[in-house]
């Protein structure tokens, strides 16, 4: 579950400014990467929420996945984005 957070959260990172901005601000259902495309990840569903405004977003993506035994899980990553901060290059 956190690689595939991990992964999301890089592929925000990377993008444009306009970009990151102009996506859902309420909770969205995202589809998780084709890098995690094998038979055990596809019990990982992830949800992604954009808040915040001005210079600085705060991005939450939450996952969720169901064990073997049929227990429920959930995890959640937290993390701020600022326009023109450390990645201000890619803008």
């Amino acid at each position: 579950a956190s690689q595939i957070m991990q992964s999301e959260i890089e592929r925000v990172r990377s993008m444009a400014w306009s970009d990151l901005t102009a996506l859902p601000s309420s909770p969205t259902g995202v589809t998780i990467s084709s890098d995690f495309s094998q038979a055990g990840y596809t019990a990982y569903s992830m949800t992604r929420e954009v808040s915040g405004s001005g210079s600085s977003r705060k991005i939450t993506l939450v996952i969720s996945w169901t064990a073997l035994s049929g227990r429920s899980h959930s995890n959640t990553y937290v993390t701020q984005y600022t326009q023109g901060g450390i990645y201000d290059y890619i803008q």
